[in-house]
């Protein structure tokens, strides 16, 4: 955007998708900003009406679903991410046009780094190619199935092995992010959207993995399925979980339930599923991320680009 400023004419912003009455951004934003200015819930089931909305009276908007993908191909200009995705959750008047981003692809980056950074590099102590402690018990449990970690040079990496379940507008954000940063990804959906790298959710259960970014609104039987694999030493159970969905989230952990050993975090109980959709028992294991935090995330990495001033964070 060095050559196509930002176009501020009213310093109004907004949200539009459908629906958003329970949205949290109207509450992030004056906390970012201080109340110093408006932050509308645009909630319309029309895309067509609520982009009509954002070009007569706002300079910029958030945008969540059902409308990402729309908003990126009406966009005159897409960032590298949002060509590369085909979804936005920012559109932005410029002297150029409006210019889309995402900041679900921003954010969930910055905490994948982080979190590799620290927990997970915590684990891969070991310069001579075997995890840390809690990666070495696990591989233990699965025999040949080993976690990737740094070999015995000093610049070498520690990569975690990445599995993305859906593969809506955070989804796909996500896959990419992990993709862009090196890492191995699987995907996970109902609908392999023509696209051959998707893979069905009745092969999860088959999946190794050391992080699980969730990004479904409901719990799918499949993931009832996986756990008694990891439960077993089947298959290896990922360390850390993120889960988009920060309204009604599905992998919370629950006061009170059984660690499983050998999948534990240094931090205590993280993703929980019970062991049948008609039970109430549950099993934690790893580190959780909730909603709140890939949230926050987005709007550390996108309220400048939406409004041009760092927020206060």
């Amino acid at each position: 955007m060095n050559s196509c400023r930002l176009w501020k004419k009213t310093h109004r912003y907004g949200l539009i998708g459908y629906p958003i009455a329970h949205s949290g951004s109207p509450a992030l934003f004056r906390q970012a900003y201080g109340g110093k200015w408006s932050y509308d819930l645009i909630e319309n089931p029309s895309f067509e009406e609520a982009w009509q909305a954002f070009l007569d009276g706002y300079d910029a908007i958030n945008i969540t679903a059902p409308f990402k993908e729309k908003a990126a191909a009406r966009a005159d200009i897409q960032s590298p991410e949002v060509q590369a995705i085909g979804a936005a959750n920012i559109a932005v008047k410029t002297r150029c046009g409006v210019k889309a981003f995402n900041s679900d692809y921003l954010g969930v980056r910055m905490l994948l780094q982080e979190w590799m950074e620290g927990p997970w590099r915590a684990l891969c102590v070991d310069r001579s190619g075997a995890c840390g402690s809690i990666g070495a018990r696990v591989d233990a449990e699965v025999g040949s199935s080993t976690r990737r970690c740094a070999g015995a040079g000093a610049d070498d990496e520690c990569l975690p092995r990445v599995a993305v379940v859906g593969y809506g507008g955070a989804g796909k954000a996500a896959a990419a992010a992990a993709k862009d940063m090196g890492l191995e990804v699987q995907v996970f959906n109902r609908s392999d959207h023509g696209l051959a790298f998707i893979r069905p959710l009745t092969e999860l259960p088959q999946a190794h993995t050391d992080l699980l970014i969730y990004t479904l609104p409901m719990l799918v039987p499949e993931m009832h399925a996986w756990m008694d694999a990891i439960r077993s030493g089947a298959v290896s159970g990922p360390l850390c979980c993120i889960e988009a969905n920060y309204r009604d989230p599905v992998l919370a952990p629950r006061s009170g339930a059984p660690a499983m050993s050998g999948h534990c975090s240094p931090d205590g109980p993280g993703l929980c599923i019970s062991s049948s959709p008609e039970s109430d028992e549950a099993y934690c294991f790893g580190q959780y991320i909730p909603g709140e935090q890939w949230l926050l995330a987005q709007a550390v990495t996108g309220y400048e680009i939406l409004t041009g001033e760092k927020p206060r964070f």
